[in-house]
């Protein structure tokens, strides 16, 4: 379970050891109210960040920017994940054979 301070600032009135809820039931949420539901949550949230002014036209912009570099990135990887199968396809190299090289160090 989180650190006592997490608890405390969650509104926990006393220390919990074990989890408030079980940690699929999350998982099981998120799948039933689907992207749209979170699409609405994240929009909700965004709309009382405005509203209480917690959120600022700054942070939106950092964090554009990183999810900016995060798909870059990301794109980078998924090229280079394609380069490196079709180097070892080519040589005879199995993708299950090639996991287990890597898996093995």
């Amino acid at each position: 379970m989180a650190e006592g301070y997490w608890q405390f600032f969650c509104g926990e009135e006393f220390f919990r050891h074990d989890h408030p809820v079980h940690p699929t039931q999350m998982t099981r949420w998120r799948q039933r109210i689907g992207d749209k539901g979170v699409e609405k949550l994240l929009q909700i949230a965004i709309e009382a960040g405005k509203t209480t002014r917690t959120i600022t036209e700054t942070i939106f912009e950092k964090v554009r920017e990183t999810l900016q570099a995060l798909c870059r990135h990301l794109e980078v990887l998924q090229l280079h994940q394609e380069a490196s199968w079709a180097f070892w396809n080519a040589r005879g190299v199995s993708q299950d054979r090639l996991f287990y090289r890597i898996c093995k160090k």
